[in-house]
């Protein structure tokens, strides 16, 4: 045969495989073509089917293995598929009330009758009339068959008349069928609701309720606000047997609402777990907090649902703040890089409630609740602003929104574990968010532009904290003196607490506060002995000494009473060990010593003037500035009683202060002009005074410091030639100095005493030159060339001796 001929062979054979084909699919089409009658016909032999089963083993077991084979097909999208499960159910539901006669021995009660309740439950609301029929129809005979398995006990053949509870479900389920308007089913559900929390036991309620939640993820709007309408309901009827199971019930919740697509469904389940919180508020409450952080958009409406209720939110604000203030707050470990300050390491249950209380006030309701318990929450704040502070990061891991479709993580632990997403939290954000949201709840327009101004919310967050809860307190204490006894009242407590930011907020308060109680002297009292007994405590001394001296801020009077008590507190920390509380000391003394009568300081003067001598050679810059401030300030008790003590004092400290005009630092330098100016009156002589006052001696202006000496040495030995020989022994003390600007200063000063010291003058002084020079000449061998060179210069001053 030809390739053509068989070419064309197989072209015919394809062509008839074709038509074959075709006429088979065109069978199978036909096949598929029921009319309405066999459809009916096909859906009563299923029905049959499954009676034939339930009636060869007449259990619940067997009915309730049935109906989950139903429960997908319950749930389905298209309606007449939800119709035809509905009818099964309640098809199955009748059959077994009729078996069950007929058995020798039945089930003693509805083993799992809430999950097939929940079942139906949805179907209450469902768009198609029929379903709705056949889903409360169904409701009630689950109803009565577990009343009736209860009631026989077990026994066969027991005819049980159904109880009253259930005759009102006959009325809905008729005019839940003809209910068009969707309030009207909503109001049907809720009675069904009712029969439902009279007629369900305790061990299948949490069943019913669990089961129901899928509900609020139906695939039919009107069946998921339905769901919510009967969880509201048999929740507030039965929730206080709920206890055990609230872990549950708010873990369904969340992960329902996940899935959850209309603001009226999302509502109504809000309102379900607000209702569970009615009956259960804090093990809700707790279950929340115990969610991951940063807390969902979920979690955060859970807990803001909770906090408009007006008979929960002072539970709920309660509970956060007792979590804040008086739970454990973080775990302190040893720091490898410095012994000193351990690392901080937050626990995630007082996060959590920071958050949460955030959160509950960015709800308007939350504003009245605000201004009628203002010390509970800006005291709280505060702690928690300086508990959080310098804490370390902790991470969070949660579980993605579940999928639907996708396997349980339970069945592909692997896949969940690598969908974890893991999220980092300050304490210290986290603490400043929920202060922002206090002061916008709370609408203080002083506080809001306090914070606002000098990076304040910034500074929160780092470790001069302290000096903006000064500002807060001050905005607060203008805008609510009314709530400042409550304050303090509240803080008391935290004066003495675990932690030490605790008890550094409380005396950082307290400090600032001692500033604004002028018309309060009661108050004042009990601020300032806080303040004198916090002394005590060796982590909070310094914030406590820095605030005695604003008692200075209510008046001459109350200073002058309490003067004593605040002097003599000051004053044992002048030098302290510490160089920082001994600067505060004296900064303080120098505010006190500016308003104080003379009479409470003159018994002590000498001792504090030899008390704070020391202070003038200290490394620490700001010490040396703050001593010579508090020198200047003891001016104002030199002119009466303690006249004569001061001036020897003054002396004696003249050459160390005029060794400092010309020191390193600038704001030295500034200190000893300020000190000479104001200690000039009490040179007892005009023109000194006069030299004090020029204006080379501006703190703020240059000067020939040398010219400045040589100026000064003359007056000196005018007017206290007497005195000279002492003056040049101190400088020659000052040849040791640490400092090469103060040695320079030292020679300099020394040679133009010496220089223009007259030669009638000389003796009678008890003046040793032979001493003086040789020092002078040591400085020559000095390594600072400014030395060597002043040395010198002081050297050729003395050609005359």
């Amino acid at each position: 045969m030809s390739a053509a001929a068989t070419n064309e062979k197989d072209s015919k054979d394809k062509d008839k495989n074709k038509e074959k084909e075709k006429e088979k699919e065109k069978d199978s089409k036909d096949s598929l073509v029921f009319n309405e009658g066999d459809l009916v016909s096909l859906w009563e032999s299923l029905n049959t089917m499954l009676g034939a089963l339930l009636f060869s083993q007449t259990s619940v077991t067997t009915l309730c293995r049935l109906l989950s084979h139903l429960e997908g097909w319950v749930r389905s999208k298209e309606a007449y598929q939800r119709d035809r499960a509905v009818t099964a159910v309640l098809f199955l539901s009748k059959k077994f009330i009729e078996f069950t006669i007929d058995e020798e021995k039945v089930d003693k009660n509805y083993v799992n009758l809430g999950h097939a309740l929940a079942i139906l439950v949805p179907r209450c609301t469902d768009p198609l009339e029929s379903v709705r029929r056949s889903a409360v129809e169904a409701i009630q005979l689950m109803l009565y068959t577990d009343y009736m398995l209860i009631q026989s006990g077990g026994a066969a053949g027991a005819k049980v008349k159904p109880p009253e509870q259930l005759h009102p479900l006959t009325a809905i389920r008729d005019r839940i069928s003809n209910a068009r308007e969707i309030n009207e089913q909503f109001a049907l559900v809720h009675e069904t609701a009712k029969v439902l929390a009279q007629m369900v036991s305790k061990e299948e309620l949490p069943k019913l309720i669990l089961t129901s939640m899928a509900g609020l993820t139906d695939s039919q709007q009107p069946s998921t606000n339905g769901t919510c309408v009967v969880l509201n309901g048999v929740i507030k009827l039965r929730g206080e047997e709920l206890l055990p199971h609230v872990a549950l019930i708010i873990g369904g919740i969340l992960e329902a609402m996940e899935g959850i697509q209309t603001d009226a469904t999302m509502n109504g389940t809000l309102h379900a777990l607000r209702s569970l919180a009615t009956h259960h508020l804090l093990p809700v409450v707790d279950q929340l907090l115990e969610t991951p952080q940063p807390h969902s958009p979920h979690v955060i409406k859970s807990f803001q649902v909770i906090g408009k209720d007006r008979n929960l939110v002072m539970g709920l604000v309660n509970h956060l703040t007792n979590i804040i203030n008086n739970k454990a707050l973080y775990d302190e470990k040893p720091n490898p890089k410095d012994k000193k300050i351990p690392i901080r390491e937050p626990i995630a249950l007082p996060m959590a409630a920071t958050a949460a209380l955030g959160e509950i006030m960015l709800s308007d309701e939350l504003e009245e609740v605000i201004a009628s318990h203002y010390p509970q929450f800006i005291g709280t704040l505060l702690l928690r602003l300086g508990t959080a502070n310098a804490n370390q990061p902790k991470t969070f891991t949660s579980a993605p929104p579940p999928t639907p479709g996708a396997a349980s993580p339970a069945k592909d632990p692997k896949a969940a574990k690598e969908k974890e997403k893991t999220t980092t939290v300050q304490p210290a954000q986290q603490a400043v968010a929920a202060f922002r949201a206090f002061v916008d709840r709370s609408k203080d327009e002083g506080l809001k532009e306090i914070m606002d101004n000098n990076n304040n919310w910034a500074r929160l967050e780092q470790a001069d904290y302290p000096l903006v809860l000064h500002e807060i307190t001050a905005a607060v204490s203008r805008s609510h003196p009314d709530q400042m006894r409550a304050l303090v009242e509240f803080l008391f407590v935290y004066l003495r607490g675990n932690y030490i930011p605790q008890r550094t907020v409380a005396a950082s308060v307290y400090a600032e506060l001692l500033s604004h109680c002028k018309e309060d002297k009661d108050l004042l009292q009990r601020l300032l002995n806080c303040l004198l007994s916090a002394q005590a405590d060796p982590m909070i001394k310094l914030v406590a000494l820095s605030g005695l001296p604003n008692i200075v801020a209510n008046g001459q009077e109350e200073t002058n009473r309490y003067a004593q008590t605040v002097i003599d507190a000051l004053v044992s920390s002048i030098d302290d060990v510490d160089e920082v509380i001994a600067m505060e000391s004296m900064k303080g003394l120098s505010r006190v010593f500016e308003v104080v009568d003379e009479a409470r300081v003159a018994p002590i003067l000498v001792n504090v003037c030899l008390r704070i001598r020391p202070a003038f050679e200290k490394d620490n810059n700001e010490i040396r500035a703050a001593a010579f401030t508090l020198f200047g300030t003891l001016g104002r008790f030199g002119q009466r009683s303690a006249a004569d003590a001061f001036y020897d004092q003054i002396h004696s400290n003249l050459t160390s202060i005029v060794m400092h005009v010309q020191d390193d630092d600038p704001k030295v330098q500034a200190a000893c002009k300020t000190v000479l100016r104001r200690l000039g009156p009490l040179f007892r002589s005009d023109e000194i005074n006069a030299f004090f006052n020029r204006r080379s001696l501006d703190p703020d202006r240059g000067m020939d410091y040398d010219e400045f000496l040589d100026d000064l040495s003359r007056l000196m030995i005018q007017y206290y030639p007497e005195r000279t020989n002492y003056y040049v022994m101190n400088c020659v003390d000052f040849y040791k100095s640490q400092w090469n600007t103060i040695r320079a200063n030292a020679a300099v000063f020394t040679g133009v005493l010496l220089g223009n010291l007259p030669i009638d003058k000389r003796k009678g002084i008890n003046l040793n030159p032979a001493i003086v020079t040789k020092a002078l000449i040591g400085l020559l061998t000095e390594k600072a060339s400014v030395v060597r060179k002043k040395a010198s210069e002081a050297l050729a001053l003395l050609h005359t001796y």
